[in-house]
């Protein structure tokens, strides 16, 4: 749902056939510096990292006992977050012809997913790497423990630019 703000420990583990995420209420997940100022703060990025990190860890004051909400989860391969609020919403403002401008230019973008209500999505993919656990409990052990990780990337600002690209495009039919 839209009101999840956060996520528990493990509250996805070992969901093998999970493929995707949807976050419905994303606004505080990006950054709105720069989906308001666009490329001139390219160096934030659209994904809000830290926002997006304490959504999704258990935020354990022993570093070495946080989790990921979505552990063991190996078939993720992207975080989609909605992005109605910048997108859906002044399109819903536009004149037909105009609206149907933007909605071709949505389904050729590869990082924007338009949905049969109107709302868009951002789609993040999914980077897992497998390490070795360099925790004391692993070290101590004497066992190479292999620990999966997950990180959420806008590679190359791929998804940012194509949100901005449907920004300009709204914004030269608004005029």
């Amino acid at each position: 749902p839209s009101t999840v703000t956060e996520l528990g420990m493990l509250s996805f583990e070992d969901c093998e056939n999970l493929s995707e995420v949807i976050f419905l209420d994303g606004k505080r997940l990006l950054n709105q510096d720069f989906v308001h100022c666009g490329f001139r703060r390219q160096e934030q990025g659209l994904l809000d990292q830290e926002a997006l990190y304490e959504m999704l860890v258990n935020q354990s004051d022993d570093y070495e006992s946080r989790e990921f909400a979505f552990t063991n989860c190996a078939s993720i391969t992207v975080v989609k977050i909605s992005i109605g609020w910048a997108v859906s919403e002044r399109m819903a403002r536009l004149p037909h012809e105009c609206k149907v401008s933007v909605v071709r230019r949505i389904r050729n973008l590869r990082r924007l997913q338009l949905l049969q209500d109107g709302n868009v999505l951002a789609c993040f993919p999914v980077v897992h790497e497998t390490r070795a656990d360099e925790s004391e409990h692993a070290i101590y052990s004497g066992l190479e423990i292999l620990k999966d990780t997950f990180e959420v990337q806008d590679t190359n600002n791929e998804t940012a630019r194509s949100l901005y690209q449907v920004l300009k495009l709204i914004a030269f039919h608004e005029l």
